[in-house]
């Protein structure tokens, strides 16, 4: 995903468990209970805010703008199906 500069998203659910990989700019996270951090270049984090509060919300703080890679986690049930579809007969 490719964010401005000067972007801030408002409290938001995670559409899914996921890992995000910052890979060049710093970004603040806010979570439910009002702990922030900073996660820099090169950190990896697992968002797992996808029901029952209010969620997160981030904002780019260094005045550049930032790419970061999405790894969607798969279910339990969606896992059992892909080692089911690979058996070797």
């Amino acid at each position: 995903r490719f964010n401005d500069e000067d972007y801030r998203y408002e409290w938001h659910l995670a559409p899914e468990r996921q890992f995000v990989v910052n890979l060049d700019a710093p970004v603040e996270i806010t979570v439910s209970d009002g702990e922030r951090r900073v996660l820099g270049r090169g950190e990896v984090f697992l968002l797992e805010d996808v029901a029952g509060n209010k969620g997160h919300l981030s904002r780019g703080i260094a005045k550049k703008s930032r790419c970061s890679l999405f790894i969607p986690l798969l279910d339990e049930e969606s896992v059992e199906i892909i080692r089911c579809n690979t058996k070797k007969e």
